[in-house]
């Protein structure tokens, strides 16, 4: 295993961090608090965004839900069962390359429903937070930046954490959906 340096954190930069994690924590409580409110729970609203969010020329799997939610393979076999069997989801097994045992999945009527809600509450949750998450995430990277610089993957690898985008992917990303937010807003106004 390797060993990744302690940067030495100042008690201002403690603070920083702190605000980052609370502003994810705030934005996760509304999103469970908006699925429960919708009778859903949490992990099958971000079951239903992940399979409505894939690449249109792509056919979701439960293997790519079990990915992008981050979940073990059997959880996700679970967690689909439940949301087929309350209306939100379907299944086939017309895979592109014509594998039965790949199940294809896709959001239904209802489910689109609950999703429209949901999407629709969470971006004007963001429209509400979402500087004060920016600036917290900003804040975060800053950190990150000046401390000693491990590299991601080791860090990742040190945690059992598959590798995913670069800091700079994420900071760039972070900033462009702020920017289509501001720019959706005054289409609004």
């Amino acid at each position: 295993m390797t060993k990744v340096p302690k940067p030495k954190l100042t008690d201002r930069e403690f603070s920083r961090l702190a605000d980052f994690r609370y502003q994810i924590r705030r934005f996760l409580a509304f999103s469970q608090a908006a699925a429960e409110a919708e009778g859903i729970q949490p992990q099958q609203h971000q079951a239903l965004l992940a399979v409505r969010g894939f690449p249109a020329d792509q056919k979701p799997t439960v293997a790519d839900v079990a990915e992008r939610l981050q979940i073990r393979h059997n959880t996700a076999v679970e967690l689909v069962d439940r949301c087929i069997s309350e209306g939100l989801l379907s299944k086939s097994h017309n895979s592109p390359d014509h594998d039965r045992r790949k199940v294809v999945l896709k959001v239904t009527e209802h489910g689109a429903k609950v999703l429209a809600q949901l999407s629709a509450a969470h971006l004007d949750e963001l429209r509400v937070r979402g500087p004060e998450l920016v600036e917290a995430l900003q804040a975060a990277l800053e950190i990150a930046e000046k401390s000693s610089k491990p590299r991601k993957e080791d860090t990742r690898a040190r945690y059992g954490v598959p590798p995913g985008p670069t800091q700079e992917e994420l900071e760039q990303w972070a900033i462009e959906q702020w920017q289509k937010h501001k720019q959706d807003d005054t289409k609004l106004s």
